[in-house]
Protein backbone atom coordinates (compact mmCIF):
# COMPACT_ATOMS: atom_id res chain seq x y z
CA UNK A 1 0.00 0.00 0.00
CA UNK A 2 3.30 2.16 0.72
CA UNK A 3 3.53 3.24 -3.65
CA UNK A 4 -0.54 4.12 -2.94
CA UNK A 5 0.29 6.38 -0.10
CA UNK A 6 3.04 8.03 -1.62
CA UNK A 7 1.33 8.93 -4.73
CA UNK A 8 -1.72 10.12 -2.51
CA UNK A 9 0.93 12.48 -0.49
CA UNK A 10 2.40 13.59 -3.95
CA UNK A 11 -1.62 14.96 -5.03
CA UNK A 12 -2.82 15.99 -1.70
CA UNK A 13 -1.59 18.07 1.06
CA UNK A 14 -1.94 16.39 4.67
CA UNK A 15 -4.55 17.38 7.11
CA UNK A 16 -7.23 19.06 4.55
CA UNK A 17 -10.01 17.33 3.27
CA UNK A 18 -10.34 17.19 -0.89
CA UNK A 19 -12.88 16.45 -2.92
CA UNK A 20 -12.09 13.83 -5.70
CA UNK A 21 -13.51 11.10 -7.21
CA UNK A 22 -12.52 7.43 -8.16
CA UNK A 23 -11.94 7.54 -11.49
CA UNK A 24 -9.29 10.48 -10.68
CA UNK A 25 -7.78 8.17 -8.31
CA UNK A 26 -7.78 5.47 -10.63
CA UNK A 27 -5.62 7.49 -13.23
CA UNK A 28 -3.16 8.09 -10.24
CA UNK A 29 -2.79 4.86 -9.12
CA UNK A 30 -3.21 3.14 -12.65
CA UNK A 31 -5.22 0.76 -12.05
CA UNK A 32 -9.09 -0.03 -12.14
CA UNK A 33 -11.53 1.74 -10.58
CA UNK A 34 -12.73 -1.30 -8.70
CA UNK A 35 -9.21 -2.24 -7.48
CA UNK A 36 -9.08 1.76 -6.75
CA UNK A 37 -11.50 0.83 -4.05
CA UNK A 38 -10.51 -1.50 -2.58
CA UNK A 39 -6.76 0.34 -2.09
CA UNK A 40 -8.40 2.84 -0.32
CA UNK A 41 -11.06 0.99 2.01
CA UNK A 42 -8.00 -0.58 3.50
CA UNK A 43 -6.00 2.69 3.52
CA UNK A 44 -8.77 3.80 5.61
CA UNK A 45 -9.30 0.34 7.84
CA UNK A 46 -5.85 1.06 8.31
CA UNK A 47 -5.78 4.98 9.34
CA UNK A 48 -3.50 6.34 7.05
CA UNK A 49 -6.39 8.48 5.71
CA UNK A 50 -10.13 9.20 5.48
CA UNK A 51 -12.41 8.66 2.97
CA UNK A 52 -15.88 9.42 3.19
CA UNK A 53 -17.69 8.38 -0.54
CA UNK A 54 -20.86 10.26 -0.28
CA UNK A 55 -24.00 9.10 -1.99
CA UNK A 56 -26.67 10.94 -4.35
CA UNK A 57 -26.17 12.85 -7.36
CA UNK A 58 -23.90 16.43 -6.86
CA UNK A 59 -21.68 14.99 -4.03
CA UNK A 60 -18.38 13.95 -4.35
CA UNK A 61 -16.28 11.48 -2.21
CA UNK A 62 -13.47 13.06 0.52
CA UNK A 63 -10.12 12.23 0.98
CA UNK A 64 -8.31 13.42 4.41
CA UNK A 65 -4.39 12.04 4.03
CA UNK A 66 -3.42 11.90 7.83
CA UNK A 67 0.45 11.45 6.98
CA UNK A 68 2.85 13.90 5.73
CA UNK A 69 4.88 12.76 2.44
CA UNK A 70 7.97 12.13 4.45
CA UNK A 71 6.45 9.96 7.63
CA UNK A 72 4.96 7.65 4.42
CA UNK A 73 8.69 7.51 3.42
CA UNK A 74 9.93 6.82 6.51
CA UNK A 75 7.32 4.00 7.17
CA UNK A 76 8.03 3.16 3.90
CA UNK A 77 11.56 2.37 4.66
CA UNK A 78 11.44 0.45 7.81
CA UNK A 79 9.21 -1.77 5.79
CA UNK A 80 11.40 -2.92 3.05
CA UNK A 81 14.35 -2.74 6.22
CA UNK A 82 12.53 -5.61 7.96
CA UNK A 83 11.77 -7.80 4.61
CA UNK A 84 15.52 -7.37 3.85
CA UNK A 85 15.08 -5.39 0.59
CA UNK A 86 17.88 -3.55 1.44
CA UNK A 87 18.16 -1.93 -2.19
CA UNK A 88 14.71 -1.06 -2.25
CA UNK A 89 15.16 0.87 0.82
CA UNK A 90 17.82 2.81 -0.12
CA UNK A 91 16.56 3.65 -3.56
CA UNK A 92 13.40 4.92 -1.65
CA UNK A 93 15.37 7.17 -0.07
CA UNK A 94 17.41 8.24 -2.47
CA UNK A 95 14.80 8.88 -4.93
CA UNK A 96 13.50 11.38 -2.01
CA UNK A 97 16.47 12.59 -0.88
CA UNK A 98 16.34 11.57 2.81
CA UNK A 99 19.63 10.18 3.53
CA UNK A 100 20.08 12.83 5.68
CA UNK A 101 16.46 12.57 7.24
CA UNK A 102 17.08 11.82 11.26
CA UNK A 103 14.83 9.56 12.07
CA UNK A 104 15.96 7.10 9.32
CA UNK A 105 19.78 7.74 10.07
CA UNK A 106 18.52 6.72 14.06
CA UNK A 107 16.49 3.70 12.73
CA UNK A 108 20.01 2.43 10.57
CA UNK A 109 22.42 2.97 13.58
CA UNK A 110 20.20 1.02 15.83
CA UNK A 111 19.58 -1.67 12.78
CA UNK A 112 23.32 -1.65 12.71
CA UNK A 113 26.38 -2.96 15.33
CA UNK A 114 26.31 -6.20 18.00
CA UNK A 115 22.47 -7.07 18.73
CA UNK A 116 21.50 -9.99 20.82
CA UNK A 117 18.43 -11.56 19.40
CA UNK A 118 16.27 -14.80 19.97
CA UNK A 119 15.18 -17.34 16.68
CA UNK A 120 13.69 -19.86 16.78
CA UNK A 121 13.85 -20.14 20.44
CA UNK A 122 17.97 -19.56 20.46
CA UNK A 123 19.99 -16.59 21.93
CA UNK A 124 21.85 -15.10 19.21
CA UNK A 125 24.73 -12.46 18.95
CA UNK A 126 24.58 -10.58 15.39
CA UNK A 127 26.84 -8.39 14.14
CA UNK A 128 25.13 -5.74 11.74
CA UNK A 129 27.70 -4.02 9.24
CA UNK A 130 27.13 -1.61 6.32
CA UNK A 131 29.25 -2.11 2.76
CA UNK A 132 29.11 -0.27 -0.28
CA UNK A 133 29.72 -3.71 -2.25
CA UNK A 134 28.49 -7.38 -1.40
CA UNK A 135 29.39 -8.55 -5.26
CA UNK A 136 32.14 -11.32 -4.29
CA UNK A 137 34.18 -13.99 -5.86
CA UNK A 138 34.16 -16.69 -2.90
CA UNK A 139 36.06 -19.75 -4.70
CA UNK A 140 39.72 -19.10 -3.01
CA UNK A 141 41.62 -19.80 -6.05
CA UNK A 142 39.61 -16.85 -8.03
CA UNK A 143 39.55 -14.69 -5.83
CA UNK A 144 40.37 -11.11 -6.86
CA UNK A 145 39.90 -8.27 -4.97
CA UNK A 146 41.21 -7.31 -1.27
CA UNK A 147 37.64 -7.68 -0.10
CA UNK A 148 37.00 -11.10 -1.90
CA UNK A 149 40.14 -12.61 0.10
CA UNK A 150 38.35 -10.62 3.03
CA UNK A 151 35.18 -13.04 3.10
CA UNK A 152 37.74 -16.23 1.92
CA UNK A 153 39.90 -15.93 4.78
CA UNK A 154 36.66 -16.08 7.22
CA UNK A 155 35.19 -19.27 5.52
CA UNK A 156 37.77 -20.86 4.56
CA UNK A 157 41.20 -22.42 6.20
CA UNK A 158 44.87 -22.91 4.62
CA UNK A 159 47.21 -25.11 5.62
CA UNK A 160 49.35 -23.02 7.60
CA UNK A 161 48.64 -19.31 9.01
CA UNK A 162 51.03 -16.74 8.33
CA UNK A 163 51.49 -15.14 11.56
CA UNK A 164 52.07 -11.22 10.98
CA UNK A 165 53.44 -10.61 14.33
CA UNK A 166 56.52 -13.66 14.69
CA UNK A 167 56.61 -13.20 10.86
CA UNK A 168 56.59 -17.05 10.57
CA UNK A 169 53.64 -20.04 9.34
CA UNK A 170 52.16 -21.25 11.92
CA UNK A 171 50.32 -24.70 12.26
CA UNK A 172 46.45 -24.42 10.80
CA UNK A 173 45.00 -27.35 9.23
CA UNK A 174 47.96 -28.88 9.24
CA UNK A 175 50.06 -29.67 12.45
CA UNK A 176 53.07 -29.31 10.29
CA UNK A 177 54.79 -29.12 7.07
CA UNK A 178 58.23 -29.81 7.45
CA UNK A 179 61.41 -30.63 4.90
CA UNK A 180 65.22 -31.88 5.09
CA UNK A 181 66.17 -30.50 1.72
CA UNK A 182 63.49 -28.01 0.79
CA UNK A 183 62.44 -30.14 -2.15
CA UNK A 184 60.87 -32.79 -0.12
CA UNK A 185 57.83 -31.65 1.86
CA UNK A 186 55.78 -33.82 4.45
CA UNK A 187 52.52 -32.49 5.41
CA UNK A 188 50.48 -33.76 8.41
CA UNK A 189 47.03 -32.84 9.07
CA UNK A 190 44.70 -32.37 11.75
CA UNK A 191 42.33 -35.29 12.63
CA UNK A 192 38.63 -34.53 13.61
CA UNK A 193 38.55 -31.36 11.14
CA UNK A 194 35.57 -31.07 8.94
CA UNK A 195 34.27 -29.37 5.84
CA UNK A 196 31.06 -27.09 6.24
CA UNK A 197 28.96 -29.77 4.72
CA UNK A 198 30.00 -32.32 7.80
CA UNK A 199 32.35 -34.64 5.68
CA UNK A 200 36.01 -34.70 6.93
CA UNK A 201 39.16 -33.46 5.42
CA UNK A 202 41.57 -36.17 3.97
CA UNK A 203 44.78 -36.17 2.32
CA UNK A 204 43.18 -36.31 -1.26
CA UNK A 205 41.41 -32.55 -0.47
CA UNK A 206 44.84 -30.95 -0.24
CA UNK A 207 46.15 -33.14 -2.73
CA UNK A 208 43.58 -31.96 -5.47
CA UNK A 209 43.70 -28.46 -4.14
CA UNK A 210 47.26 -28.12 -4.89
CA UNK A 211 47.07 -29.78 -8.20
CA UNK A 212 44.01 -27.57 -8.95
CA UNK A 213 46.55 -24.27 -7.89
CA UNK A 214 48.97 -25.89 -10.24
CA UNK A 215 47.31 -26.26 -13.43
CA UNK A 216 45.47 -22.84 -13.22
CA UNK A 217 48.92 -21.32 -12.73
CA UNK A 218 47.39 -19.28 -10.40
CA UNK A 219 49.79 -19.97 -7.71
CA UNK A 220 54.12 -20.81 -8.22
CA UNK A 221 53.86 -24.26 -6.74
CA UNK A 222 56.84 -26.04 -8.44
CA UNK A 223 55.74 -29.18 -7.82
CA UNK A 224 57.72 -32.61 -9.19
CA UNK A 225 54.25 -35.02 -7.49
CA UNK A 226 52.57 -35.60 -4.50
CA UNK A 227 52.43 -38.87 -2.89
CA UNK A 228 49.83 -40.07 0.16
CA UNK A 229 50.58 -41.93 3.25
CA UNK A 230 47.02 -42.07 4.64
CA UNK A 231 44.42 -40.28 5.33
CA UNK A 232 46.15 -37.11 6.98
CA UNK A 233 49.80 -36.98 5.83
CA UNK A 234 51.45 -36.78 2.36
CA UNK A 235 54.36 -35.78 0.46
CA UNK A 236 55.18 -33.07 -1.53
CA UNK A 237 58.06 -33.07 -3.97
CA UNK A 238 58.99 -30.06 -5.47
CA UNK A 239 61.06 -29.66 -9.07
CA UNK A 240 63.74 -27.51 -7.15
CA UNK A 241 64.53 -26.63 -3.52
CA UNK A 242 61.74 -23.91 -2.29
CA UNK A 243 62.38 -23.44 1.18
CA UNK A 244 59.39 -20.41 0.85
CA UNK A 245 56.95 -23.55 0.61
CA UNK A 246 55.57 -23.31 3.76
CA UNK A 247 54.50 -20.02 3.18
CA UNK A 248 53.32 -20.12 -0.12
CA UNK A 249 50.93 -22.75 1.82
CA UNK A 250 49.43 -20.18 3.14
CA UNK A 251 47.89 -18.09 1.04
CA UNK A 252 43.99 -17.66 1.06
CA UNK A 253 44.18 -18.88 -2.43
CA UNK A 254 45.49 -22.48 -1.85
CA UNK A 255 42.48 -22.61 1.02
CA UNK A 256 41.47 -26.61 1.15
CA UNK A 257 38.57 -27.13 -0.47
CA UNK A 258 37.15 -30.75 -1.33
CA UNK A 259 37.97 -32.77 -4.06
CA UNK A 260 34.35 -34.14 -4.53
CA UNK A 261 33.40 -30.59 -5.19
CA UNK A 262 36.43 -30.80 -8.14
CA UNK A 263 35.75 -33.36 -9.16
CA UNK A 264 31.87 -32.72 -9.61
CA UNK A 265 32.98 -30.16 -11.95
CA UNK A 266 33.28 -27.09 -9.49
CA UNK A 267 29.56 -25.50 -9.40
CA UNK A 268 28.62 -22.82 -7.47
CA UNK A 269 30.47 -22.28 -3.71
CA UNK A 270 32.66 -25.05 -2.02
CA UNK A 271 32.18 -26.05 1.63
CA UNK A 272 34.81 -24.13 3.88
CA UNK A 273 36.59 -25.34 7.04
CA UNK A 274 36.61 -21.91 8.61
CA UNK A 275 34.92 -19.98 11.68
CA UNK A 276 32.28 -19.27 9.62
CA UNK A 277 30.32 -20.35 6.64
CA UNK A 278 28.26 -19.10 4.22
CA UNK A 279 24.40 -18.95 4.44
CA UNK A 280 23.81 -16.49 2.45
CA UNK A 281 24.69 -14.50 -0.27
CA UNK A 282 22.54 -11.86 -2.71
CA UNK A 283 23.56 -8.71 -4.06
CA UNK A 284 22.55 -6.71 -1.21
CA UNK A 285 23.47 -9.29 1.66
CA UNK A 286 26.25 -11.59 3.20
CA UNK A 287 25.29 -13.45 6.09
CA UNK A 288 28.00 -15.67 7.85
CA UNK A 289 27.25 -18.09 10.56
CA UNK A 290 29.87 -19.22 13.02
CA UNK A 291 31.05 -23.11 12.57
CA UNK A 292 29.87 -24.62 15.54
CA UNK A 293 32.37 -27.81 14.42
CA UNK A 294 35.38 -25.50 13.82
CA UNK A 295 38.38 -27.18 15.16
CA UNK A 296 40.11 -23.85 15.96
CA UNK A 297 38.76 -21.17 18.47
CA UNK A 298 35.00 -21.19 17.64
CA UNK A 299 33.83 -17.01 17.00
CA UNK A 300 32.50 -15.04 19.90
CA UNK A 301 29.42 -13.84 17.13
CA UNK A 302 26.89 -16.42 16.02
CA UNK A 303 26.35 -14.51 12.88
CA UNK A 304 27.59 -11.58 10.93
CA UNK A 305 25.30 -9.70 8.20
CA UNK A 306 27.27 -6.98 5.49
CA UNK A 307 24.65 -5.55 4.18
CA UNK A 308 25.22 -3.45 0.82
CA UNK A 309 24.73 0.52 2.12
CA UNK A 310 25.52 3.54 -0.10
CA UNK A 311 28.92 5.37 0.70
CA UNK A 312 26.85 8.34 1.78
CA UNK A 313 25.57 6.46 4.95
CA UNK A 314 28.58 5.65 7.77
CA UNK A 315 26.66 5.44 11.02
CA UNK A 316 29.75 6.15 13.18
CA UNK A 317 32.23 4.47 11.25
CA UNK A 318 34.24 7.05 8.98
CA UNK A 319 36.97 5.98 6.30
CA UNK A 320 37.89 9.88 5.65
CA UNK A 321 41.04 11.50 6.78
CA UNK A 322 40.31 14.84 6.40
CA UNK A 323 38.08 15.33 9.75
CA UNK A 324 37.11 12.92 12.59
CA UNK A 325 33.33 12.58 12.97
CA UNK A 326 33.09 13.85 16.46
CA UNK A 327 35.80 15.27 18.96
CA UNK A 328 35.76 11.53 21.06
CA UNK A 329 36.24 9.55 18.22
CA UNK A 330 38.47 6.42 18.00
CA UNK A 331 41.04 6.97 15.18
CA UNK A 332 42.33 3.09 14.22
CA UNK A 333 44.90 3.42 11.43
CA UNK A 334 46.61 0.79 9.07
CA UNK A 335 48.98 1.10 6.78
CA UNK A 336 48.91 -1.10 3.73
CA UNK A 337 51.58 -2.60 1.82
CA UNK A 338 51.33 -2.61 -1.20
CA UNK A 339 51.24 0.54 -4.13
CA UNK A 340 49.64 1.80 -7.04
CA UNK A 341 52.19 1.65 -10.13
CA UNK A 342 52.79 2.65 -13.61
CA UNK A 343 54.61 -0.08 -15.77
CA UNK A 344 56.92 1.34 -19.13
CA UNK A 345 56.70 -1.96 -21.76
CA UNK A 346 60.59 -1.90 -22.87
CA UNK A 347 59.60 -4.94 -25.20
CA UNK A 348 60.57 -4.37 -29.04
CA UNK A 349 57.14 -3.60 -29.43
CA UNK A 350 56.67 -0.56 -27.51
CA UNK A 351 57.92 2.68 -27.90
CA UNK A 352 59.77 2.55 -24.45
CA UNK A 353 61.65 0.15 -25.78
CA UNK A 354 63.49 3.52 -26.22
CA UNK A 355 65.92 3.68 -23.60
CA UNK A 356 66.01 7.60 -23.67
CA UNK A 357 62.19 7.58 -24.01
CA UNK A 358 61.49 5.23 -21.24
CA UNK A 359 63.75 7.51 -19.02
CA UNK A 360 62.74 10.30 -19.71
CA UNK A 361 58.83 9.96 -18.99
CA UNK A 362 59.64 7.80 -15.63
CA UNK A 363 61.86 10.73 -14.18
CA UNK A 364 59.08 12.81 -15.53
CA UNK A 365 56.40 11.32 -13.51
CA UNK A 366 56.04 12.36 -10.00
CA UNK A 367 54.19 10.28 -7.58
CA UNK A 368 52.77 13.12 -5.84
CA UNK A 369 50.76 13.78 -8.57
CA UNK A 370 48.76 10.61 -7.92
CA UNK A 371 48.12 10.60 -4.58
CA UNK A 372 44.96 11.48 -2.89
CA UNK A 373 45.80 12.76 0.40
CA UNK A 374 42.72 13.22 1.59
CA UNK A 375 42.10 10.04 1.69
CA UNK A 376 45.34 9.06 2.85
CA UNK A 377 47.41 7.99 0.15
CA UNK A 378 51.15 9.16 0.02
CA UNK A 379 53.94 8.80 -2.13
CA UNK A 380 55.61 5.30 -2.73
CA UNK A 381 59.10 4.50 -3.84
CA UNK A 382 58.86 0.62 -3.47
CA UNK A 383 55.41 -1.94 -2.98
CA UNK A 384 57.10 -1.60 0.75
CA UNK A 385 56.20 1.15 3.04
CA UNK A 386 59.27 1.08 5.46
CA UNK A 387 61.71 0.97 1.90
CA UNK A 388 59.65 3.76 0.51
CA UNK A 389 60.39 6.00 4.00
CA UNK A 390 64.41 5.84 2.92
CA UNK A 391 65.33 8.96 1.66
CA UNK A 392 66.29 8.71 -2.52
CA UNK A 393 67.93 11.16 -4.68
CA UNK A 394 65.31 13.42 -6.51
CA UNK A 395 65.55 12.55 -10.46
CA UNK A 396 66.59 15.25 -12.76
CA UNK A 397 64.46 16.36 -15.50
CA UNK A 398 65.15 15.17 -18.95
CA UNK A 399 63.80 16.70 -22.36
CA UNK A 400 61.84 14.87 -24.24
CA UNK A 401 63.39 12.85 -26.80
CA UNK A 402 62.83 14.45 -30.46
CA UNK A 403 61.39 10.82 -32.13
CA UNK A 404 58.45 10.06 -34.10
CA UNK A 405 55.68 9.14 -31.26
CA UNK A 406 52.85 6.90 -31.80
CA UNK A 407 49.63 7.22 -29.76
CA UNK A 408 50.81 5.66 -26.28
CA UNK A 409 48.64 2.69 -25.49
CA UNK A 410 47.78 2.76 -21.79
CA UNK A 411 46.45 -0.17 -20.48
CA UNK A 412 44.56 0.29 -17.20
CA UNK A 413 43.94 -2.51 -14.17
CA UNK A 414 40.37 -3.62 -13.93
CA UNK A 415 39.51 -5.21 -10.29
CA UNK A 416 35.93 -5.69 -10.93
CA UNK A 417 33.41 -3.95 -12.49
CA UNK A 418 33.57 0.03 -10.83
CA UNK A 419 37.02 -0.65 -9.54
CA UNK A 420 39.73 -0.13 -11.44
CA UNK A 421 42.54 2.28 -11.50
CA UNK A 422 41.27 4.77 -14.13
CA UNK A 423 41.97 8.09 -12.33
CA UNK A 424 45.72 7.29 -12.45
CA UNK A 425 45.53 6.77 -15.76
CA UNK A 426 43.87 9.89 -16.56
CA UNK A 427 46.67 11.59 -14.65
CA UNK A 428 48.84 9.82 -16.47
CA UNK A 429 47.43 10.93 -19.81
CA UNK A 430 46.80 14.70 -18.74
CA UNK A 431 50.51 14.41 -18.26
CA UNK A 432 51.91 13.06 -21.60
CA UNK A 433 49.00 15.64 -23.30
CA UNK A 434 50.98 18.43 -21.59
CA UNK A 435 53.79 17.13 -23.87
CA UNK A 436 51.96 16.97 -26.62
CA UNK A 437 51.25 12.99 -26.76
CA UNK A 438 47.79 10.94 -27.37
CA UNK A 439 46.95 8.26 -25.73
CA UNK A 440 44.62 5.20 -26.05
CA UNK A 441 43.29 4.17 -23.05
CA UNK A 442 41.92 0.31 -22.00
CA UNK A 443 39.83 -1.39 -19.47
CA UNK A 444 41.78 -4.47 -18.62
CA UNK A 445 40.53 -7.56 -16.29
CA UNK A 446 42.61 -10.08 -14.66
CA UNK A 447 40.84 -12.60 -17.29
CA UNK A 448 42.49 -10.31 -20.66
CA UNK A 449 45.83 -10.97 -19.04
CA UNK A 450 48.01 -13.62 -21.41
CA UNK A 451 51.20 -14.41 -22.31
CA UNK A 452 51.27 -11.73 -25.53
CA UNK A 453 50.73 -9.03 -23.48
CA UNK A 454 53.53 -7.67 -23.89
CA UNK A 455 53.00 -6.57 -27.25
CA UNK A 456 49.34 -4.37 -26.55
CA UNK A 457 50.40 -2.18 -24.84
CA UNK A 458 53.48 1.06 -24.00
CA UNK A 459 52.41 1.41 -20.21
CA UNK A 460 50.52 -0.09 -17.91
CA UNK A 461 48.24 1.54 -14.51
CA UNK A 462 47.76 -0.69 -11.74
CA UNK A 463 48.07 -1.59 -8.42
CA UNK A 464 48.93 -4.51 -5.47
CA UNK A 465 47.77 -4.47 -2.12
CA UNK A 466 50.33 -7.21 -0.37
CA UNK A 467 48.64 -9.39 2.31
CA UNK A 468 50.00 -10.50 5.71
CA UNK A 469 53.02 -12.10 4.12
CA UNK A 470 54.12 -9.26 1.65
CA UNK A 471 56.96 -11.37 0.90
CA UNK A 472 54.88 -14.16 -0.57
CA UNK A 473 52.25 -11.67 -2.16
CA UNK A 474 54.79 -10.28 -4.01
CA UNK A 475 56.34 -13.49 -5.13
CA UNK A 476 52.86 -14.80 -6.52
CA UNK A 477 52.58 -10.99 -8.15
CA UNK A 478 55.86 -11.58 -10.15
CA UNK A 479 55.36 -15.72 -10.98
CA UNK A 480 51.87 -15.22 -12.18
CA UNK A 481 51.22 -16.53 -15.47
CA UNK A 482 51.11 -13.62 -17.79
CA UNK A 483 51.47 -10.99 -15.33
CA UNK A 484 52.37 -7.42 -16.33
CA UNK A 485 55.66 -6.91 -14.53
CA UNK A 486 57.08 -9.09 -16.43
CA UNK A 487 55.81 -8.86 -19.30
CA UNK A 488 57.18 -5.39 -19.76
CA UNK A 489 60.80 -6.61 -19.33
CA UNK A 490 62.93 -7.82 -22.45
CA UNK A 491 64.10 -11.90 -22.92
CA UNK A 492 67.48 -11.01 -20.97
CA UNK A 493 65.35 -9.32 -18.01
CA UNK A 494 62.77 -11.97 -17.71
CA UNK A 495 66.22 -14.23 -17.39
CA UNK A 496 67.77 -12.06 -14.61
CA UNK A 497 64.40 -11.38 -12.40
CA UNK A 498 63.99 -15.44 -12.63
CA UNK A 499 67.57 -16.18 -11.59
CA UNK A 500 67.13 -13.52 -8.91
CA UNK A 501 63.64 -15.36 -7.33
CA UNK A 502 65.34 -18.71 -7.91
CA UNK A 503 68.45 -17.52 -5.41
CA UNK A 504 65.56 -15.94 -3.20
CA UNK A 505 63.66 -19.07 -3.10
CA UNK A 506 66.47 -21.43 -2.11
CA UNK A 507 67.85 -19.07 1.05
CA UNK A 508 67.09 -20.28 4.50
CA UNK A 509 68.10 -16.67 6.16
CA UNK A 510 64.96 -14.10 5.79
CA UNK A 511 67.31 -11.49 5.91
CA UNK A 512 69.14 -12.56 2.87
CA UNK A 513 65.65 -13.56 1.23
CA UNK A 514 64.79 -9.16 1.61
CA UNK A 515 67.87 -8.64 0.68
CA UNK A 516 67.42 -10.57 -2.76
CA UNK A 517 63.96 -9.14 -3.30
CA UNK A 518 65.45 -5.30 -2.53
CA UNK A 519 67.80 -5.98 -5.38
CA UNK A 520 64.69 -7.18 -7.64
CA UNK A 521 62.52 -3.83 -7.32
CA UNK A 522 66.06 -2.05 -8.13
CA UNK A 523 66.70 -3.58 -11.19
CA UNK A 524 63.25 -3.08 -12.45
CA UNK A 525 63.77 0.98 -11.06
CA UNK A 526 67.37 0.77 -12.58
CA UNK A 527 65.92 -0.09 -16.00
CA UNK A 528 62.96 3.15 -15.64
CA UNK A 529 60.38 0.39 -16.19
CA UNK A 530 58.49 0.09 -12.67
CA UNK A 531 56.96 3.63 -11.69
CA UNK A 532 55.94 3.32 -8.03
CA UNK A 533 53.19 5.77 -7.47
CA UNK A 534 51.05 5.87 -3.81
CA UNK A 535 50.89 3.92 -0.88
CA UNK A 536 47.73 3.60 0.90
CA UNK A 537 46.47 4.01 4.66
CA UNK A 538 43.50 2.91 6.02
CA UNK A 539 42.36 5.34 8.88
CA UNK A 540 39.15 4.57 10.42
CA UNK A 541 37.11 6.96 12.60
CA UNK A 542 34.66 5.24 15.27
CA UNK A 543 32.41 7.87 16.88
CA UNK A 544 31.62 7.32 20.17
CA UNK A 545 27.85 7.17 18.85
CA UNK A 546 29.04 4.76 16.82
CA UNK A 547 26.91 1.12 17.28
CA UNK A 548 30.43 -0.94 16.26
CA UNK A 549 32.58 -2.52 19.33
CA UNK A 550 36.34 -4.46 19.40
CA UNK A 551 36.89 -3.01 15.72
CA UNK A 552 40.15 -4.65 14.71
CA UNK A 553 41.29 -3.91 10.91
CA UNK A 554 43.52 -6.71 9.22
CA UNK A 555 46.05 -5.71 6.73
CA UNK A 556 44.13 -4.89 4.13
CA UNK A 557 41.69 -2.45 6.27
CA UNK A 558 38.78 -4.97 7.14
CA UNK A 559 37.28 -5.55 10.15
CA UNK A 560 38.29 -9.13 11.71
CA UNK A 561 34.70 -10.32 13.05
CA UNK A 562 36.53 -12.81 14.95
CA UNK A 563 38.06 -10.34 17.16
CA UNK A 564 34.53 -8.77 17.81
CA UNK A 565 32.86 -9.55 21.35
CA UNK A 566 30.02 -8.24 23.13
CA UNK A 567 31.83 -5.74 25.46
CA UNK A 568 29.10 -6.33 28.77
CA UNK A 569 28.77 -9.82 30.32
CA UNK A 570 24.64 -9.74 30.07
CA UNK A 571 22.61 -7.76 28.18
CA UNK A 572 18.56 -7.79 27.52
CA UNK A 573 16.81 -9.78 24.99
CA UNK A 574 16.40 -7.76 22.24
CA UNK A 575 18.09 -4.78 23.20
CA UNK A 576 21.52 -3.31 20.83
CA UNK A 577 24.51 -2.88 22.69
CA UNK A 578 25.43 0.91 23.48
CA UNK A 579 29.15 0.38 25.21
CA UNK A 580 31.87 2.59 24.25
CA UNK A 581 34.67 1.31 22.66
CA UNK A 582 37.10 0.18 24.48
Amino acid sequence: MYPYLIELARRFPQGIENETGIGELAALFQCSTRYTKTILKQLHQQGDIRWISFQGRGKKPRLLLHKSLEEIIRHYFQALWQKGEFQKAFQLIAEHGMFQDGEIKRFIEEAYGLHHIVHNEKPLDVFRYPYPNTRLVLDPLHAISRHDVHFVEHIFDSLLRFDPELQQPVPHLAHAVDTGDGVSWRILLRKGVRFHDGTAVRSLDVMGTLNRAMKRDRMFIPMERMTIEDDYSLTVQLKERNYLFPRIVCSPKLSIVPLRWMEGGEHGIPPGTGPFRLASLTDTLVKLEAFEHYFGCRPWLDQVEVIHTPNLLTFGLSTSVSNDPDEEAVKIEQVEQGADFVLLNANESSIFHDEAARHWLYDAIKSEAFCLREEGEFAATSFLVDRSERQLPEACARPKPDIPWPTIRIRVQQIRPEANHLREAKVLERLLHLHGLQCALELVSPAEIDEDAGSKYDCFVGGIAFGKDWMMSAMAMLQAKGNYLMSALPNEGRSHVRSLLRQLQGERSEAARVRWYEEIESYFASQAILKFLAHRRHMLYVSKHSPFYHIRMDANGKIDYRAIVRSRASRGEGESATDPLP
